[in-house]
């Protein structure tokens, strides 16, 4: 209908936009990682039940066996029932003991039993293999429906190529990281997405049938009736009703025994909260989507289409009435159901294939040991070879069912689950043997009971099996076991799987004792979940070597980790114990970090190979072994509880310790955002301060360079009127004689010329000090550091005061400076410009009274010059800014009131004080005045040796 080429275009504009979806939500932002943890996305996952079984094959079996379909969607609601009760405790066993699959959990359950897991990841294995092949098939057929007539020529190399895409696919969203916790919240994202648009899809092509082709469910129905083409009602019989108990029982446990439906529901659970929506949302969506199986089913027989087809209507109605938008929806909606499936349950295959079979096998032939340090790479082949078997089973295999009974099959694998755990989370006497011989003999009896049966029909095998058994024994006849041949096939198949599993299952628990570890593992899974409260403090002696067990227990991980990495997750699980530092430990502090990196380590390999790979053994010796089981003993004492009350209230608050640090990884994102916002800000004003600096720059060689320009004409007009001065004294004034008018003329052009003399030098001191601060800023200042006795500096200074004080006979100077005060390193230019500026302001500032200038040895070390006056003094409030540039202070509260000068010099006084690491400050003086203080750090100080 739309060619090849446009159905792969439209197909991989869909893969985009779920990649993109994927790594949006792993990007770790809040709003991805709320979207992540919702319970909406939780409970949408769960439509990864509905795989092409429901979307095509429900259709084909509602065709040809009308409601009995809905058996299989009225056996996950009735389950959802239990639901509040199940979930939550394998939630809290999953986070207790970081377990990965459900052949995981099971193992935890009988002892980490090696055994048990490898068991289930077989029945897993071959069980899920046949639904794979499923999906392989839906696809292959939607595509070439979709594609056309033009792909034949390419038709040999259709299911390659779909085998191909389905690895691709699996790979992008499942595989691409080694996830310790096995949380793929991006994977999940994609599966609630793919939930949304089947759902669509199908509810699409349903409306369209019910009133698009016909005038409502009435009007389909009397047609179908009135035609004789009404799929079947109610069950016939007895055997009707056996064949409908048995639907049941296989659509319970599948809801949460498949190995993708356990993934979704408890290894991907980031809440236990999230169950009281799934509760009743997983219910209605099957609800939802089964809605229109039936209509759609009687529409393709009313319009002529053969029963044989009925798992393709869903695409086909859609085509024969020419709907090319509704067409493309369903092949995508039927493409979803297919890749979710196939990508969540490859994802758990390969876990549970690495780690419960390549593993253990690795640790028995050496030369296959490097696969335990490629874990995610193993992953990834282990995934493409599972999807590749499930290519071969459906080529060689699968055309001998139908689609709905290949999932039939898979149903009734994974049943062989439910004993081992249903009855191992609720009966304490649950044994490692009776799991063993459960799951062994459930597994051969499927096999046996249905897979040989298809293997006869396929032609692989002689088909005199199923006439007379093998060898001729007609009660051995997989069909008809010990002569039971009244039932349907998949009767027949779950009652002796079922019989068989649990009749072991029950005799080895009870003709078999639990050992130790079998016996804690069960007071860890049949606990009651109530907390007393209790507290306890061992008083043990911290005797144990906090280092030493460290590097055994990093020992013991390199197995799997290159060293610093096993290093690093020990460290990890020993800061979270709050366990840090060389020093000492007790004996139940090293079993709490032995317990801790075991788990971390099962979030990867697996609770059965983590317990294998950290044995007793080599982290507790025979002593502390003794000592941790008599601590254990006086705990029970103590408490006053029976262990399954003791593993209760660890249970507990392992729970709350888990819903805390999922709370500090969400604070983390959150951090980790606001970071990033203040790291653009930061780059932003750092932006905006280069070009502040960059203007600064140019300021100051702005000033450097009208300075320069503005000195010379300075200097030669203090320099022209010293000459004009010195003229006239020495020729014009003897010609004016005793002329009274000449002489006052002259007196006052004299009194002019000195004005211009004094405004002129008062200029140029400005543009020293302009001179001199933007060489202090910018760098450029030559310091000529030698030793500086404080008592000379002071000297020096004073008497280039001299003329000043002379100018007011009411103001004088005192010197306080100690003879034996040690010299400091400086610049003596810089430093008598510092000196003068201060005492220049007390005289500016003071009318009458005693300055003084003294020097100290300071508490906190260094040297303080000081110079004191006894004038107006400095307000509180302008004490920090009277050291700013060009910032005058008036001297009578008048503003026109300010002294002459340029308002630079206690801003260069600063500037000299912090090149040597110092400080200036202005305080009160006793009695009225001001006290201005230079500090000069002890680094500037020169100690005599």
């Amino acid at each position: 209908m739309f060619g090849a080429t446009a159905t792969m275009l439209a197909l991989g504009g869909y893969v985009l936009l779920l990649f993109s979806l994927a790594l949006w939500v792993e990007n770790k932002s809040p709003r991805a990682q709320a979207l992540s943890r919702s319970p909406l996305v939780y409970s949408l996952s769960f439509g990864v039940y509905c795989t092409s079984w429901t979307f095509y094959g429900s259709v084909g079996m509602a065709a040809s066996s009308g409601i009995l379909i809905y058996v299989t969607y009225l056996g996950p609601t009735l389950a959802a029932f239990f639901w509040p009760v199940l979930l939550p405790r394998m939630i809290r066993l999953k986070n207790m003991l970081h377990s990965t699959s459900i052949a995981d959990f099971i193992s935890a359950r009988y002892g980490k039993s090696p055994v048990v897991a490898a068991l289930a990841a077989i029945l897993a294995l071959l069980g899920v293999a046949p639904y794979l092949a499923l999906q392989l098939r839906s696809v292959i057929s939607s595509f070439s429906i979709v594609a056309g007539p033009g792909l034949t020529t390419v038709g040999g190399l259709l299911s390659p190529a779909v085998v191909l895409c389905m690895i691709l696919f699996t790979l992008l969203f499942g595989l691409r990281r080694l996830d310790p916790t096995e949380r793929h919240p991006g994977m999940m994202a994609v599966v609630a997405a793919e939930s949304a648009v089947k759902l669509v899809a199908l509810t699409g092509v349903g409306l369209f049938v019910v009133f698009g082709v016909n005038d409502g469910f009435a009007d389909l129905f009397a047609r179908a009736g009135a035609s004789g083409r009404l799929p079947p009602t109610l069950p016939e019989g007895a055997e009707g009703y056996v064949r409908w108990t048995s639907f049941l029982i296989l659509s319970v446990s599948a809801a949460l025994f498949l190995p993708r439906q356990f993934h979704v529901a408890v290894v991907e659970n980031s809440s236990v909260g999230h169950v009281r929506m799934v509760t009743w949302f997983f219910p209605l969506y099957l609800f939802c989507i089964t809605l229109f199986v039936l209509p759609i089913a009687a529409q393709g027989l009313l319009s002529g289409l053969p029963r044989g087809m009925a798992d393709t209507y869903v695409l086909r109605l859609p085509m024969l009435h020419g709907r090319k938008g509704l067409t493309l929806l369903v092949f995508l909606g039927g493409f979803s159901a297919a890749a979710g499936m196939i990508m969540v349950s490859s994802v758990t295959l390969a876990t549970m294939t690495v780690n419960h079979l390549l593993l253990p096998l690795a640790d028995m032939a050496s030369p296959l040991r490097f696969l335990r340090r490629r874990l995610l790479w193993v992953r990834r082949l282990a995934a493409a070879g599972i999807i590749i078997l499930a290519g071969w089973y459906e080529s060689r295999v699968g055309e001998a069912f139908m689609l709905a009974d290949m999932g039939i099959v898979s149903f009734a694998a994974v049943l062989q689950f439910a004993p081992a755990l249903l009855l191992g989370l609720f009966w304490r006497n649950a044994g490692r043997v009776g799991a063993i011989w459960g799951l062994g003999g459930g597994l051969l009896t499927w096999l046996y009971t249905m897979i040989v049966p298809a293997l006869v029909r396929s032609g692989r095998l002689p088909g005199g099996i199923l006439e007379h058994g093998p060898f001729g024994v007609s009660g051995l006849r997989p069909e008809a076991l010990f002569g039971l041949a009244d039932m349907d096939w998949v009767s027949h198949a779950v009652f002796w799987s079922l019989a068989v599993n649990v009749g072991l299952f029950v005799a080895g628990s009870i003709f078999f004792r639990q050992n130790g570890q079998d016996r804690r593992a069960a007071d860890i899974f049949c606990a009651s979940g109530k907390d007393r409260g209790a507290t306890f403090d061992s008083h043990l002696e911290k005797n144990i070597d906090f280092g030493q067990k460290c590097h055994v227990l990093a020992g013991l991980l390199r197995v799997y980790f290159p060293e610093a990495e096993a290093a690093a997750m020990v460290d990890r699980r020993a800061a979270a114990l709050g366990l840090a530092g060389p020093g000492s430990m007790t004996v139940l502090e090293l079993a709490d970090l032995h317990q801790a990196v075991e788990a971390e380590l099962a979030g990867a390999v697996g609770a059965a190979a983590a317990s294998q790979a950290l044995p007793v053994s080599q982290v507790f010796t025979p002593r502390q072994r003794e000592e941790l089981s008599e601590a254990y003993g006086r705990l029970l004492s103590e408490l006053r509880l029976s262990p399954e009350e003791l593993v209760a209230r660890i249970d507990f608050h392992r729970e709350r310790e888990r819903l805390m640090r999922d709370y500090s990884r969400e604070l983390e994102a959150r951090v980790e955002e606001r970071t990033r916002d203040l790291a653009a800000k930061a780059g932003e004003l750092a932006t905006a301060n280069e070009r502040l600096c960059e203007l600064d720059r140019m300021k100051s060689a702005f000033l450097s360079s009208v300075s320069h320009e503005l000195r010379t004409p300075l200097t030669s007009i203090m320099g022209f009127a010293r000459l004009v001065a010195r003229d006239y004294y020495k020729t014009f004034a003897p010609l004016a004689g005793q002329d009274a008018e000449v002489l006052k003329k002259a007196r006052r052009a004299m009194e002019n010329m000195e004005i211009i003399r004094v405004e002129a030098a008062r200029l140029t001191q400005l543009v020293d000090d302009v001179l001199d601060l933007t060489r202090i800023e910018d760098g450029r200042m030559v310091w000529r550091d030698t030793p500086l006795p404080p008592l000379e500096l002071a000297t020096e200074a004073a008497l280039a005061l001299k003329p000043r004080l002379q100018e007011n006979p009411a103001l004088s100077l005192r010197l306080d400076v100690p003879g034996d005060m040690p010299p400091v390193m400086a610049d003596r230019e810089r430093m008598l410009q510092v000196l003068g500026n201060l005492l220049d302001n007390a005289v500016k500032f003071s009318r009458a009274g005693e300055i003084v200038l003294g020097a100290r040895a300071m508490p906190e070390g260094g040297v303080g010059f000081f110079v004191s006056d006894q004038g107006p003094g400095v307000p509180k409030a302008d004490r920090e800014r009277i050291f700013e540039e060009f910032h005058q202070k008036d001297r009578s509260g008048d503003p026109r009131d300010k002294p002459r000068g340029t308002g630079l010099g206690l801003s260069i006084c600063k500037s000299v004080a912090a090149r040597y690491g110092g400080r200036i400050w202005v305080t009160e003086r006793p009695g009225g005045g001001s006290v201005f203080w230079v500090w000069l750090p002890p680094g500037v100080v020169v100690w005599e040796a």
